[in-house]
């Protein structure tokens, strides 16, 4: 038996809920082809069909949270579900076991998920299973606090009811999901329907729902923008402050707007004309919604904005007040001009407005100035544009106006997005939000959030884009422009297309199509603007309209959505610039070119992209244009041309590698972190549809070229950030940053070291085996989903000790990996114990490359090879070269930290201090005397770490790490507390204040440190890359929860071998070995000794004594 894991981690889960009648009553048909079960009480708000009997449920958001949590009492007891100490797999297995443990084990929840989704998958008419998935997706969003899951419930829910359209469990979860993703007017129609049955507690709770979202459309019919405004006149002149209060504080940004763009306008063109009366009615009404805003927020900004026009007033001061009119006026025309015609035709009056204001000490300049700034952007004129913004945030932030502080930061935000500056868009816009807070305005709150969807969806991150979404949806009832609502709803149509639910997609797209023909229906023919405006907004809807269709493989309707499409644009952007025009139009050409693909009209396909690439040539989005090129080479290659499609590939990657090197240009150390690997990521598929076209045509080195710049491109460039003397010389020969030629590394691979890079595609695998004197390529039969079944296996069969399976597996992965490369490598002269670097790809990351062998009586491959793993060709030869470098000053200090005193939290439940940790560094600490520090229980503290780390040649942290596969720059490492810092140090704060100094080797004695998360083309896990970004040629740790006691022994046999002068990945080699023959017979299990792996090269700073020999 091994002993108790390292980061064996239980998740805390919580219960999710809705408040409803607290009566009791059973549905009599709870399900048609539901069989018959003893009578189950309910458990979860979502409806499952083993729990038929109903029970109420309370709702509450913990803090912190976004999605709510219910608990729902029960009367009846439930069976009885043994969960201790079981690992998931063995308590899931039928449906009903399956359920059982899903609402007994939260730990569980992810398996009884995949449980569920494999048996509605095995069973596809089986709407109780899609149901009950639905029900789990809903649970699980509560527990993990995840909103992208109540997506998938609906989308599950969905799928059982066209399977069952009569299952009342199936319906119930629709609806409940349909009003949680922001979707009341068909939730609504949801609820009526199941509150008509046979009077029972569910029909009660249906009608609880029903009556809610009756009653919150009512008070938003009610007190709608447009209506509000109408009333404010006779509120002020009847002097009743609280119904004015009431009839603005849901609308504070409207109210802004409406005295900056409307009143103040109106009193200085009656001020003009001499109409006294008219003027100080305009007047008082901008005075009493200024007062009231103030009052409200706390922000005197329209009322600083008035009280200037009563100081001048009362100063009789004619020349400041006609400036004052003029300005006021100017900024009213400009904004008319700017809703008609667009905001570049507007820029001229506003420059006037700006002008005038300033002159007239009016704080309105700064709106002018903004309004200015947004219509330079139009003119590409961006840096113009931030300059004129600047100054307006600084005076806004020192001055408290939260309104304009929102406005000015929103509009930077708006500003990076069209320069491809994500990063500094989502900060713009945070701080947007934060300010937008502080003064109620929550129609700007949810804009905010809708122009985040966006932006995350670029960055690949569809999870973080759903939240946006979810966040926007809570406020949409305030959006009071119907372009607003329509960004919404078509950012959040494609959000969900983006998490592989196009069916609820078109629900939200839907949605904004009606929008814009309601609000056609209403409007007056004689508004000839406002019609051509709602045109153009009908025109994007019918697109994204198109695209969804397209999605459901729907082309005969994507293709009448294009038609309507272009004809309601061409209409609605007649008195546009030129340039909105060229924009929308390219939109619609690159959607007509995704239906002509997909019905395989592939000429079509390239005239339509060929078209909107050319429309699109002048536009700042180069993640657009790169999908035009990939789409356009799709076409080609199916037109067998090929060189056409090369050409446009490597223009695809060279547009996306542009705006890749202008974020980082621009990134800090250690900032966003949480969108790096997704970023990478989304451009893999352009990488490997380029590298099968030219590995097709035997371009052996030009595919080698294309996979080496595809990985790890993130991480080299953290390194070339150094300030050592390698990073010096390596910046000048990796050509401003780009991965080094086949040449450059074949040149400094040490004598008998061969690199294996893979690239992993849905239906190959090739690999190219590169030595001194070495280059060969192969195309493997191993497709991506075998190679990611196979090492879900492994962990799992790791986790259960399940030795037979795992040793199967091994052997499948090296039949299918690495028999053939060592085919190659048998006809080539070489040393016996050559050394083999793995840079693995997409989902070969985490496999136990040392433990593999041909059968089951072969040696492993540890036995006959020295290995490691490199993120990429060009980072192996980097810790080569810095391991020289460091190997020059000579140091040989070590710094070993073992049990630190860490502070239990919910993170670090059911983990337990190290004893062994503390022994395994007292047993390694004699070899590096005297120059060793050996910090252990409460002396071993992060500042203590980060201190005195860089400084030593080695480290050894013997400690608990936590993975944490949904958020990797937030795994953690667990040390010990101090006064000014807590005992929990997360991936990105070692990446941010890991300095470079002297140290050559780290090694994570800590369970799960070189695996545990999805590693993405960033090539590195969490905990290792923060100490190759920072210079450190190799890191040593585990890619799984190891057993402590073998841990100990095979980690002081490692640093014997080391100390004795052996490289560090030799040293790994020959302890891995001797594990395998220690007396204990536990030790000898592939379990302890293959999950241990070195990333990267380490020399050793001793003298070889040749220990290692025997």
């Amino acid at each position: 038996m091994l002993e108790k894991s390292r980061s064996t981690v239980a998740r805390v889960a919580t219960v999710f809920v809705l408040c409803v009648a607290a009566s009791c009553g059973r549905e009599t048909n709870v399900s048609s082809n539901a069989p018959r079960r003893p009578v189950a009480a309910r458990r979860t708000l979502a409806r499952l069909t083993d729990a038929p009997e109903w029970s109420p449920c309370t709702v509450s958001l913990r803090p912190g949270h976004i999605v709510q949590e219910a608990a729902c009492a029960s009367h009846i007891a439930n069976a009885p579900v043994s969960v201790g100490g079981k690992d998931c797999d063995d308590m899931i297995g039928n449906h009903e076991e399956t359920l059982r443990t899903l609402v007994a084990a939260p730990r569980c929840t992810d398996a009884a998920i995949r449980r569920l989704r494999t048996l509605a998958e095995q069973q596809p008419q089986a709407g109780r299973l899609w149901s009950d998935l639905a029900a789990a997706y809903a649970l699980r969003a509560e527990r993990d606090d995840r909103p992208s899951d109540l997506l998938r419930s609906l989308d599950a829910a969905e799928a059982a009811i066209a399977r069952d359209p009569q299952l009342t469990e199936a319906r119930f979860n629709r609806a409940l999901a349909l009003e949680q993703v922001g979707l009341p007017k068909e939730a609504e129609e949801q609820w009526d329907q199941l509150r008509r049955g046979s009077r029972s507690g569910w029909t009660r709770e249906a009608d609880e729902h029903w009556s809610a979202l009756r009653r919150d459309a009512s008070r938003a019919a009610a007190s709608q923008w447009p209506r509000n405004q109408e009333r404010i006149e006779a509120v002020v002149a009847a002097g009743d402050r609280k119904a004015l209060a009431s009839l603005i504080d849901p609308f504070r940004g409207a109210a802004h707007r409406y005295v900056e763009e409307e009143v103040l306008p109106a009193w200085a063109a009656a001020a003009a004309s001499g109409d006294a009366g008219t003027a100080q009615r305009q007047l008082a009404i901008a005075d009493a919604i200024a007062q009231t805003l103030t009052i409200g927020t706390g922000d005197r900004y329209l009322l600083r904005i008035v009280e200037r026009i009563h100081e001048v007033e009362r100063a009789k001061d004619e020349v400041m007040l006609g400036r004052l009119r003029r300005g006021h006026a100017a900024y009213g025309d400009a904004r008319r001009t700017e809703r008609a015609i667009g905001a570049e035709r507007a820029e001229r009056t506003f420059a006037r407005a700006q002008q005038l204001l300033t002159d007239a000490k009016s704080e309105l300049a700064c709106s002018a100035t903004m309004a200015r700034a947004i219509a330079l952007s139009f003119r590409n004129q961006f840096a113009e544009a931030m300059a004129l913004l600047e100054p307006v945030e600084a005076h806004a932030h020192a001055n408290d106006y939260w309104y304009v502080l929102g406005r000015a930061r929103s509009n930077q935000a708006y500003l990076y997005t069209y320069q491809s500056r994500f990063i500094e868009a989502l900060d713009r816009y945070d701080a947007a939000i934060e300010a937008f807070a502080r003064m109620g305005d929550a129609e700007n709150v949810a804009n905010a959030h809708t122009r985040k969807i966006g932006i995350l969806r670029t960055l690949g991150d569809p999870e973080q884009a759903w939240t946006e979404s979810f966040l926007a949806s809570r406020d949409q009832a305030r959006f009071v422009e119907a372009p607003s609502r329509h960004e919404f709803l078509g950012e959040t149509a494609e959000a969900a297309t983006a998490l592989d639910c196009p069916k609820i997609a078109l629900l939200y797209q839907t949605a904004a199509v009606q929008l814009f023909q309601d609000r056609l229906a209403e409007t007056p023919s004689t508004d000839s603007d406002r019609i051509v405006a709602l045109h153009r907004n009908l025109g994007i809807a019918l697109r994204g309209m198109a695209a969804v269709h397209i999605r459901l493989n729907d082309y005969r309707q994507a293709d009448r959505d294009l038609s309507e499409a272009f004809r309601f644009i061409s209409e609605g952007t007649a008195k546009d610039d030129q340039g909105v025009r060229q924009a929308l139009l390219a939109r619609i050409k690159g959607v007509e070119g995704d239906a002509a693909l997909g019905e395989e009209r592939f000429g079509q396909a390239v005239t339509a992209f060929t078209d909107a690439f050319r429309l699109a040539s002048e536009t700042p989005f180069r993640t657009f244009r790169a999908e035009l090129l990939m789409g356009r080479a799709e076409a080609f290659r199916h037109e067998n041309r090929r060189a056409d499609s090369e050409r446009d590939l490597r223009a695809a990657i060279a547009e996306l590698r542009a705006e890749e090197d202008g974020l980082l240009d621009r990134r800090r150390r250690g900032s966003s972190e949480e969108f790096w690997s997704a970023y990478f990521s989304r451009s893999q598929e352009t990488y490997q549809r380029l590298i099968r076209l030219l590995a097709d045509d035997n371009r052996k080195q030009e595919a080698f070229t294309f996979a080496e710049q595809a990985r790890a491109y993130e991480p080299l460039h953290l390194v070339l950030q150094l300030d050592t003397l390698t990073t010096q010389a390596f910046r000048r020969w990796t050509h401003d940053g780009r991965s080094l030629a086949l040449e450059e590394i074949q040149s400094s691979l040490p004598a008998d070291t061969f690199l294996l890079e893979y690239s992993v595609l849905d239906d190959r695998t090739y690999v190219w085996i590169v030595s001194r004197r070495t280059f060969e390529m192969l195309t493997l039969p191993v497709h991506k989903k075998a190679i990611e079944s196979w090492n879900d296996k492994l962990r799992a069969d790791a986790r259960e000790q399940n030795i037979d399976g795992f040793e199967t597996t091994l052997c499948d992965v090296h039949h299918a990996l690495v028999s053939g490369p060592l085919e190659v490598l048998a006809s080539i002269p070489h040393t016996a114990d050559a050394r083999l670097v793995f840079s693995p790809d997409g989902p070969m990351h985490g496999l136990p490359f040392a433990a593999l062998r041909s059968d089951g009586d072969s040696p492993y491959l540890i036995e006959n090879h020295r290995l490691s793993i490199a993120a990429s060709g060009t980072l192996y030869i980097y810790s080569i070269l810095r391991d020289r470098e460091l190997a020059v000053d000579g140091r040989r200090s070590a710094i070993l930290i073992g049990d630190p005193a860490f502070v239990p939290s919910n993170a670090t439940r059911g983990l337990d201090r190290l004893p062994r940790g503390r022994s395994e560094v007292r047993r390694i600490a004699p070899l590096y005397a005297p120059a060793v520090q050996v910090l252990v229980d409460k002396d071993a503290t992060a500042p203590r770490f980060f201190d005195l780390a860089p400084d030593a040649a080695i480290v050894h942290v013997a400690a608990h790490a936590v993975a944490r596969p949904e958020m990797p720059f937030r795994s953690l490492m667990l040390l010990a507390p101090s006064h000014d810092h807590l005992s929990t140090i997360d991936a990105q704060e070692l990446l941010t204040r890991f300095r470079t100094g002297h140290t050559r080797l780290v090694v994570l004695s800590a369970c799960s440190s070189t695996g545990g998360v999805p590693i993405g083309p960033e090539g590195l896990a969490p905990l290792v890359r923060p100490f190759i970004t920072a210079g450190v040629p190799a890191v040593v740790g585990s890619l799984w929860d190891v057993g402590d006691a073998p841990s100990e022994e095979l980690l002081v046999a490692f640093h014997q071998y080391y100390r004795d002068g052996l490289d560090a990945d030799d040293a790994l080699r020959l302890a891995q070995i001797q594990i395998r023959k220690h007396d204990d017979a536990g030790f000898h299990w592939v379990f302890a000794w293959a999950p241990y792996q070195i990333v990267g090269q380490a020399s050793s700073p001793f003298r070889p004594n040749h220990t290692g020999e025997n």
